[in-house]
């Protein structure tokens, strides 16, 4: 934007953080991968088939999350665990 001193002025732009509550919901076989869920709370929430690849490991509140074996590798790697197999045979 020209102000007329000829100097650019910037819009600021504003993001209200919102708290998302999930608590016990039902979210089965949706696609979060481009949602906001930093600090959600997804305590028992019923998660399978979701896409969890954005969720931020670290924050939200995910205790007795009903997720699957797959889901659990996603969150994981969210927190930059090493995950091995526990014997030769798992491999």
């Amino acid at each position: 934007m020209n102000t007329d001193n000829g100097l650019h002025q910037q819009k600021t732009h504003y993001v209200r953080k919102l708290h998302i509550v999930c608590s016990s919901a039902i979210l089965r076989d949706l696609d979060l991968s481009g949602a906001w869920l930093h600090k959600a709370d997804l305590t028992g929430a019923d998660l399978p088939g979701s896409d969890l690849s954005a969720l931020d490991a670290l924050t939200p509140d995910i205790a007795g999350a009903i997720i699957t074996l797959d889901q659990t590798l996603t969150i994981a790697e969210g927190l930059r665990l090493d995950v091995r197999p526990t014997t030769t045979d798992d491999l």
